[in-house]
């Protein structure tokens, strides 16, 4: 056990400030900082092998991790990821709660965090900035992590110098994955990507999120989804302005999803089409009271809707605060309240059971707007 301790300015050639050794059975770090590690192989800050890894309110910031030329020369990610974090091993689970990861860098794939090979995975109430890959995913790259889910968290100006801006999200197993109550803003990738890639997994479940701002000189600028997905469902989430270079949409599907949930969600501020279906439609298309602002994903164009720029509503939350009575009562109040998105949004502020609003936040008298002495805008629930 870590607890309240600074771990800062160490250097491995082999592996992070802190190594775990296959089946060291449990690592809990808590109210701790980790700064200025490198490591020349895996996790800047932490390696675990085999381990119960739980970090709860830790700071990780210029961590270094893959410090090595051959870090995507040797095409084995297992052994060259992970800036501040490496967790692998098929006894091992991660769990990542209130903690903040920044200007963290990966010469591997990672740039803050990198989970391959293990049972469960949740990250929650965290928040990823400034991080750098030189592989898949700035800010987390998650590979075979078992059934994942990340909730409350926010993804803010990370930049993928391969791939993946923020979040690479991938299995070869089937697994499921969810994302609640998310941030993924302002991330930057030098091919596919800006947001959020994901690939093989049973089940991807997005709710109450927001995907804002983000950039990919390829395909798939908001949300990319990969190779062999089996059943997404995107629920009062709001994608806006998502921008590449290759001209491609807020949310782009490159392969044939047996079934797709499109419901109660913004989809606006595309260069091009809001969607693409390059890997033919889905199967089972399931939509309903969006605000598309084109016709490119269900053939209904609503123009573009009555959204304030992006703010920050709480310490890991931005959003897009609706302001048309449009948007304010045109949510399906079924899937408002159903399991999934839960009677909740973004920012926990209950939805009417009666009417609910379109995208990841409900109606704007249920929160105070401030405006700070130093010009953010904060959100308050009432």
């Amino acid at each position: 056990m870590i607890t309240d301790s600074i771990i800062s300015a160490n250097e491995a050639e082999a592996d992070g400030g802190i190594y775990l050794s296959p089946n060291s059975l449990l690592l809990s770090v808590t109210g701790s900082t980790f700064s200025g590690n490198e490591s020349y192989k895996s996790g800047g800050a932490i390696k675990s092998l085999g381990s119960v890894v739980s970090v709860i309110s830790s700071t990780f910031s210029t961590n270094i991790g893959a410090y090595s030329s051959s870090a995507l020369n040797d095409n084995t990610p297992e052994v060259y990821s992970g800036g501040a974090i490496y967790i692998a091993g098929l006894a091992s689970t991660a769990n990542i709660s209130n903690s903040t990861f920044s200007n963290n860098i990966s010469y591997g794939y990672g740039g803050a965090v990198s989970v391959l090979s293990i049972t469960s995975t949740t990250i929650s109430n965290s928040r990823f900035s400034t991080n750098i890959s030189y592989g898949n995913g700035a800010a987390a790259y998650l590979y075979n992590a078992g059934d994942a889910s990340i909730s409350r968290s926010s993804f803010i100006n990370n930049n993928g110098n391969l791939t993946v801006g923020a979040l690479y999200l991938a299995t070869n197993s089937g697994q499921n994955i969810s994302l609640s109550a998310v941030t993924i803003a302002n991330n930057s990738s030098a091919d596919i990507a800006g947001g959020a890639y994901f690939k093989g997994f049973d089940t991807v479940t997005i709710a109450n999120s927001t995907i804002s701002g983000n950039s990919s000189d390829s395909a798939g600028s908001g949300i990319y989804l990969g190779l062999n997905l089996t059943s997404v469902s995107i629920l009062n989430s709001t994608l806006v302005n998502n921008d590449s270079g290759g001209g491609s949409p807020n949310l782009y599907v490159g392969t044939t999803l047996t079934e797709l949930n499109l419901s109660n969600s913004i989809l606006s501020e595309s260069t091009v089409d809001e969607c693409s279906f390059p890997g033919g439609m889905p199967l089972s298309f399931n939509h309903g009271n969006n605000w598309i602002e084109d016709a490119s994903c269900t053939g209904s164009a609503s123009g573009a809707p009555d959204i304030s720029g992006l703010v920050k509503l709480n310490a890991t939350a931005y959003g897009h605060r609706p302001k048309s009575s449009a948007l304010l009562k045109g949510g399906d109040p079924t899937i408002c309240a159903g399991s999934i998105v839960n009677g909740l949004d973004q920012i926990r502020t209950r939805r009417s059971s009666s009417v609910c609003s379109i995208g990841s936040l409900d109606d704007d008298t249920n929160f105070n707007v401030i405006k700070t002495t130093n010009g953010n805008v904060v959100v308050i629930p009432i």
